[in-house]
């Protein structure tokens, strides 16, 4: 996805949900065995921090997980 790509960028409704678009097509290319998934992504501008968060569910055998991710701004 290159996240790093953001480090420098003002982090505004449209460049959330870009990231989250660009995370999606990722997992749709490089995890076709995952299904049903949801990415969701939320900032603390004020703590400058990121958080993101996919649900996910795997096709064979039937496994449900969530994967939490929370990145300070500065870490990227």
């Amino acid at each position: 996805v290159g996240i790093q790509r953001y480090l420098f960028e003002m982090m505004t409704t449209t460049t959330r949900d870009t990231l989250v678009s660009e995370i999606k097509n990722q997992i749709e290319t490089y995890l076709p065995y995952l299904s049903k998934f949801k990415v969701t992504a939320s900032e603390d501008s004020k703590n400058n921090f990121l958080s993101l968060k996919i649900t996910y569910k795997i096709n064979e055998p039937s496994v449900v997980g969530n994967f939490d991710i929370n990145l300070p701004l500065s870490q990227l």
